[in-house]
């Protein structure tokens, strides 16, 4: 399990850079240039920080489409899986980044309560215990002070993590952080449901790069074998960027969960027609992941 930046491999160096470049001579002038950990915070906290700011706007209007609700891979997913749960008590995040998980939920939480009335969303999100991992103690710090009147605990050492926790929320982080199935599965079977953006692989375990670092594709039969829960597929086969692959893999969003967990999951889902259109045009379905190793 990664600690650090780089995990203990390094065959490249993230750079950000601030310059300008004058029309005439095309020469470069730098004024700033960040590397490694320092680059990566300065521009995930700039990142994050905007979105929490649009959630603010979003929720100040008077009318919300399920359209204006931004990252609903993450938020509205991430609220109607909580919502099926019997147990409601605990959200761990694998990279928190600054939790602007919380600002999506609530955001979710009202829309939901004012187009569909159904009691069974209607959650205090400020009753939730949300634990982070994150080893920027910059992010870490940021993600604390930013939800002062939420109950928010950031770790940046592993063994500092609850043991156990109600929903693991994990966006492809887990490729960077674990280096083997095993690794993985000790953090999804320490949860009721899991809801996860994971790369695998149909030919073994294998590492690859990106930004400049090691990134892990799971054996996805490995996974299934090990889960001690139904892995579902829900969406997606290859995530948008310049990285290739060359080898038979799926980067999707998988749902980790017993079968009335998934059931109400679904059944949550057609409640309002927004979410069910949203649903449609996703092409969100709760297939077996068996099934991917078919294809």
């Amino acid at each position: 399990m990664a600690n650090d930046y780089y995990r203990e491999e390094k065959s490249e160096t993230t750079f950000l850079e601030f310059y300008s470049v004058p029309i005439e001579s095309k020469e470069r002038n730098t004024f700033r240039l960040l590397k490694d950990q320092n680059a990566y915070d300065t521009w995930h906290l700039s990142f994050y920080l905007k979105e929490i700011f649009e959630y603010e706007k979003i929720l100040k209007k008077k009318e919300l489409n399920v359209f204006d609700l931004p990252r609903k891979e993450k938020n509205l997913l991430m609220y109607l899986l909580f919502c099926s749960l019997q147990e409601k008590e605990s959200i761990f995040e694998l990279g928190s980044s600054t939790f602007e998980l919380i600002d999506g939920m609530e955001l979710v939480k009202r829309y939901l309560l004012k187009n569909t009335k159904f009691d069974v969303f209607d959650i205090d999100i400020k009753e939730i215990k949300f634990h982070g991992f994150d080893i920027s103690d910059l992010l870490n710090f940021g993600a604390r002070r930013l939800h002062e009147n939420y109950l928010v605990n950031t770790y940046s050492k592993w063994k500092d993590i609850p043991i156990r926790y109600d929903v693991f929320y994990d966006r492809a982080v887990s490729s960077y952080a674990f280096k083997n199935v095993d690794e993985l599965v000790s953090r999804i079977n320490s949860a009721q449901a899991c809801l996860m953006n994971l790369y695998v692989s149909k030919e073994g375990t294998f590492v690859s790069s990106r930004l400049g670092k090691p990134v892990t594709y799971f054996d996805l039969r490995e996974l299934i074998e090990k889960s001690d829960r139904k892995i579902h597929h829900l969406f997606g086969q290859k995530s948008p960027g310049p990285w290739t692959v060359d080898r038979d893999v799926v980067e999707g969003f998988f749902l980790i969960c017993t079968e009335d967990v998934a059931e109400q999951f679904k059944k949550l889902s057609q409640l309002d027609p927004g979410v069910q259109k949203y649903f449609k045009e996703k092409e969100i379905e709760l297939n077996d992941a068996k099934l991917l190793l078919d294809n």
